[in-house]
Formats: structure tokens, sequence, C-alpha cells
């Protein structure tokens, strides 16, 4: 518990400082992000609104709508890739150099994205084993959740499933975000034409693990509490257009957050490696 006490606010205070990069200039926002970036963000909308996912639980009118749409929904996945690349080769440079330029029409897909997209999911498959945690803890908390509200009606029961299943996904993605917490600092040094260090990362990010794990948490509730809102209100058309953007957000804070952990703990303890582009 003292160890949570010490670590709580500095989280916190990396979240805040983290969201405020990112927040700071929405000029530097729309650049960082730029095309890839706003064509994902038009797919997904299109997809929500124009193509809507039927909510039938027949799989012959799941697999019509997934051959209708199989296109888009492939091309929105394809450009939300491009997008995540970019916008943490972007800012990891920023964090880390300064460097703000880059236009929006520049096409950022080149072998510094891939490669980092490339090492990103290498660090999220090292998390993969705890998404076992995260189906028990989230189940958990669902009929936990329906249990206790089931007290006062059936619809109340819905509504304390809802909210179990998302605080039991939020407790549940922890040890995800200690594994992934400890991984992506590893990934800035590539943005900079460097060599990815997952391994150095590891190692010397034990004593500044806590901190990470609770700051990924942190900087994805927004989104969760947003969702949360907008279920229980039966917003979930404005919910699919207004997530993503929380989404990418999310994943620019997360870039400068991880960024700034590389350059103080990770980097310094590493020998230098001689840049690959």
């Amino acid at each position: 518990m003292a160890a949570l006490a010490t670590v709580w606010p500095a989280a916190l205070a990396e979240t805040k400082l983290a969201y405020a990069a990112v927040l700071a200039d929405p000029g530097r926002l729309l650049r960082f992000g730029g095309l890839p970036t706003v064509l994902a963000l038009g797919l997904w909308a299109f997809l929500s609104i124009a193509r809507p996912m039927p909510e039938s639980e027949d799989p012959a009118v799941m697999e019509a709508w997934m051959a209708t749409n199989a296109g888009y929904v492939l091309l929105a996945i394809l450009t939300a890739l491009w997008s995540y690349g970019r916008l943490v080769v972007r800012w990891s440079r920023w964090t880390v150099t300064g460097d703000g330029t880059g236009g929006f029409l520049d096409p950022g897909l080149g072998g510094r994205e891939l490669r980092t997209l490339g090492w990103s999911l290498l660090a999220g498959l090292c998390a993969m084993p705890t998404l076992l945690l995260l189906v028990l803890v989230g189940d958990a908390f669902l009929f936990l959740g329906a249990a206790l509200f089931g007290l006062a009606g059936e619809e109340a029961a819905l509504t304390g499933a809802q909210l179990g299943a998302v605080l039991g996904g939020l407790i549940g993605l922890l040890p995800a975000y200690y594994i992934t917490g400890r991984l992506l600092p590893g990934v800035a040094p590539v943005a900079l034409g460097l060599p990815g260090a997952l391994g150095p990362s590891w190692r010397t990010t034990k004593e500044a693990a806590l901190t990470a794990m609770l700051t990924l948490w942190l900087i994805a509730l927004p989104g969760a509490i947003v969702g949360t809102v907008f279920l229980q209100l039966d917003l979930g058309l404005a919910l699919n257009v207004v997530g993503p953007v929380l989404s990418f957000l999310a994943y620019s804070a997360t870039a400068v957050s991880m960024a700034r952990l590389w350059q103080a703990v990770v980097a310094p303890a590493a020998p230098a490696a001689p840049e690959r582009d």
C-alpha cells in the first residue's frame, strides 16, 4: 500500500503531462495524425452510421453483413494501423528531440513506421497470455454486478452487469499494462532510427514498472468512462464515432509517456547504437 501511495501520484502526474502535451497544440495534433488518421476515423464513422453492424445473434445475418462490408472493415483496420505507426513515430520523435516537422499530407508510411508497428505488435503479443486473466476477472465482475444490482430489478441487473464488466476489464488489464509498460519504452528508439530495445527496456524499467502500468491504465481510463456513460445513455452510435477519436488520443499520449520513460531510464543504461536510417 505504501508503494501504491507513492506510485499513484507519479502516474497521475505523468498521465496529465502526456495528455497536456498531446492537446496543447491542435495544429500539431492534426499534423501528426495526418491523412491516415482522418481516413481511419472517417471509415469507422461511415461503417457505424451508414453500415452499422446488425445486433442479431443469427450467424447468417452476421456473415451476410461481413460479406458485404469486408472491404470497408479491412480498409478501416489497415488505415488504423497506418495511423498508429505514424502517431507513435511523430510523437516519440517530438518528445525526445523536439522535432515537430512533418505535414498533414506526408505519407508517413516508411521503414520507421512499419518497424514501429512491428515492434509494438511484438510487445502486445508478449502480453497476450494475460488475456485469460482479463476474461476471468471481467466475467467475475460482470456476474457480481448483475447479482448486486439485480436486487433492484431486471433492468438494474443489466446495468450492474455492464458496469461490472467495465470495472472488471479495467482491473483485468493491469497485468497486460504491467508487461507493455515495461516493453513499450523499447519501441521509442525505433522512431529515432535506432534498433528496437524491448530487452533493455524490460531489464531497466523494473523500478518504474508500477508507475508505467498505472500510467497506461490512466491513459485508457477516459475512453472507458466515456464508453460506459454513452452505453448507459443508449448512445451506441455516437460512441462508435467518438470512441476511435479517444483511442487515437490515447495512442498519442502513450507514445509521449513511453518515449519519456525510454529517454529517462532505458537510454542512459543502453550502449549507443547506430541509426538504421
